[in-house]
């Protein structure tokens, strides 16, 4: 069973009484305290563990004791300090366990990497972290947005809420009230009044690094990150792009040529990047999607080729030499018997020969026998006939066919386990080429 863990920072300045508060309205202002953890702390329900993080100075004086200040001096005040504050949640229920960790002080690039490490290693697979940064030394906040992106990966953590407590949004707030207090009475009151602070989520930049990484992905041809996070509003848009990706992926030519229902898809997009109501961060991917769809249009065989440059862009070979070669075979079998018959085994035999520049029939007459096909022997002659003229009238096409589906295509597809076996890189080039040369010849 996963934890729901609190993890904060203590420094070793002494912190002023104030008042703290989440909602806007303040209406779940707090007592006046010291640590902004306690509101935080009554405010979620139970957790398992509290693990503060502290310097050996910061122990001392605010987590052991509290340093106070006094005029010009600063004592440390015993028992007073945030231990003491988390014993009494404890003993109220309102936590489980708490304990002080210690880090060292991150003066330097060795220091900074040994607080993440020490952070890093508190936390268990699977925990629900929230973290606070309130009184986080300098460049801890950047420190912890990085660390939880981390770990949210590789110890796959959930992070429901980072909290920072804005002393000096309310210190600000108390000075413009002492400057707007008029008579001594009320000039004396303003200066006694506890500053308010707001505790503001930070969560927000988490789930920037999530939007970050889908834009990453979608420009990778990856858009399953990016359906994720488009959520449960906007299921249309999700469920599309998950479709069109994994279609790609698995080679789904049927599918993605005749039943995916791109232009509307599109058109989708083009109505959400209208509304107001759209994430900030989903706007700019709208357009991102739209241009990656551009040459995808429902109802076409030709989305196969658009299928192949989407391949070529994103290192998916293995997937574009299959999208090229089937989609060629239909475009010969859509052009001479028709749409209906995209999937008859034996007219895309005839298409593969005719492609390759066979003049002979004789395989897909042999083919149609042992499928016991009701097709006559003159039937697929001049079907045969037929797609051989096609392809003959695109000057190279042959050649260029036999080249896709030849050693290029057994390489791969028998994994290179080859006497002579291409590279990545060439593979990719090859393919890139044999696309180019027949894009050219404007089928």
């Amino acid at each position: 069973m996963s934890r729901k863990i609190f993890l904060s920072f203590l420094g070793a300045t002494p912190y002023q009484e104030t008042r703290y508060y989440l909602d806007t309205d303040r209406a779940d202002l707090s007592a006046p305290m010291y640590y902004a953890q306690e509101h935080l702390l009554r405010k979620h329900i139970y957790l398992d563990e509290i693990i503060i993080f502290s310097t050996t100075e910061a122990e001392r004086q605010n987590y052991k004791g509290r340093i106070a200040k006094q005029q010009q001096s600063f004592p440390v005040l015993p028992a007073v300090g945030l231990e003491s504050v988390l014993a009494r949640l404890q003993a109220e229920g309102v936590i489980g366990n708490y304990r002080s960790e210690a880090i060292p002080n991150g003066y330097t690039e060795a220091e900074i990497w040994a607080v993440f490490q020490t952070v890093y290693d508190q936390l268990q697979p699977g925990d629900e972290v929230v973290f606070d940064v309130t009184f986080g030394f300098r460049s801890l906040p950047m420190l912890v947005l990085v660390l939880l992106n981390y770990a949210r990966n590789l110890k796959n953590i959930h992070v429901p809420a980072i909290y920072y407590g804005n002393y000096e949004a309310g210190r600000a707030e108390k000075e413009g009230w002492e400057a707007q207090a008029v008579g001594d009475q009320d000039k004396e009151q303003a200066r006694k009044r506890v500053p308010e602070a707001p505790i503001l989520r930070l969560d927000a930049f988490v789930q920037l690094q999530d939007w970050t990484h889908a834009a990453q992905s979608f420009s990778d041809g990856n858009v399953l990150p990016l359906a994720h996070l488009a959520g449960p509003q906007r299921a249309e848009l999700s469920n599309s792009l998950r479709v069109l990706a994994e279609t790609i992926q698995t080679c789904r030519g049927m599918e993605l040529a005749y039943e995916l229902d791109i232009d509307q898809l599109k058109v989708h997009i083009n109505e959400l990047e209208g509304q107001s109501d759209v994430a900030q961060q989903l706007r700019p991917l709208l357009s991102k999607i739209n241009a990656k769809l551009a040459p995808f249009h429902s109802q076409q065989l030709g989305n196969g080729f658009a299928a192949v440059e989407w391949c070529i862009q994103h290192n998916m070979v293995q997937q574009g030499i299959t999208f090229l070669q089937e989609t060629l075979q239909s475009y010969l079998v859509e052009k001479i018997v028709g749409q209906e018959f995209l999937t008859n085994r034996v007219y895309r035999y005839a298409a593969n020969g005719a492609l390759g520049g066979y003049t002979s029939p004789r395989r897909t007459i042999e083919e149609k026998n042992r499928a016991k096909l009701p097709l006559s022997d003159q039937d697929i002659k001049e079907c045969y006939a037929a797609m051989l003229a096609v392809t003959r009238s695109f000057k190279g096409l042959s050649k260029l066919y036999r080249s896709l589906t030849g050693e290029f295509r057994n390489d791969i597809n028998h994994c290179g386990f080859r006497d002579e076996y291409a590279s990545p890189q060439e593979l990719k080039k090859q393919l890139s080429d044999i696309y180019q040369a027949i894009k050219a010849l404007n089928l």
